[in-house]
């Protein structure tokens, strides 16, 4: 780890500090991630080899504190950084110890006005089998355009009825209410649908989407 750091802070040489700085990642010690940050939001290449490697370290030592940090930033001046944020978390997004704070870095990069920040961290939620996370989820449903970031919302809902019984029954409470948006119901019939196979959806559920689906408003 010495002659990682002497070689990263006096090696004269870009392509040899990008090797270091992606052999710190592999080495995993704690402290390296000090003497990384420095390197992201340098030259492109750089700044992403430094954010995998500080990555690395941090689940290794189950630090998601780190990631919050980077999602905190202004992000104005650092869209790029998040995104590369967010795909590393999307990629590892298994291994990695999420506790509540992160969680609620993600539920705020929702909505963000940057599409690919609201699509990647959108996505991410697939992985937080919650009734606030179905909450969220048909929040932008009944306002989002973007037909990219609509289908994966619809991919995230799936995603949360597979994996949770709570998210179900919350969504079908939402539902029965007279007020619901008609593209939350729309979007709900769809996913609702595709779990149409699996054990979970009983007969009451499906009396409630054949009620929903003759409503008038989705009829005209």
């Amino acid at each position: 780890f010495d002659f990682l750091t002497r070689t990263l802070l006096t090696g004269p040489d870009e392509r040899i500090r990008l090797a270091v700085v992606d052999a710190m990642g592999h080495r995993g010690v704690l402290d390296a991630i000090e003497l990384l940050e420095p390197f992201v939001g340098l030259q492109d290449l750089m700044s992403y080899t430094a954010i995998v490697s500080i990555g690395r370290i941090a689940v290794r030592h189950e630090r998601d504190d780190v990631f919050i940090r980077f999602l905190e930033l202004p992000e104005k001046e650092n869209e790029i950084l998040i995104q590369n944020v967010l795909q590393f978390l999307q990629e590892r997004v298994t291994r990695i110890a999420f506790g509540e704070r992160l969680w609620n870095a993600l539920f705020q990069m929702t909505r963000s006005g940057n599409l690919n920040v609201r699509y990647l961290s959108i996505g991410l939620l697939a992985h937080h089998p919650e009734p606030k996370t179905v909450q969220r989820i048909l929040e932008i449903v009944e306002t989002e355009e973007n037909d990219a970031v609509r289908q994966i919302c619809g991919d995230v809902l799936y995603a949360q009825f597979r994996k949770s019984p709570a998210a179900v029954d919350f969504l079908m409470d939402r539902l029965g209410d007279s007020t619901a948006a008609e593209r939350t119901i729309d979007m709900s019939i769809q996913v609702l649908a595709r779990l149409q196979q699996r054990p979970g959806l009983t007969y009451r559920m499906i009396e409630q989407l054949l009620n929903l689906a003759v409503r008038p408003h989705l009829a005209t």
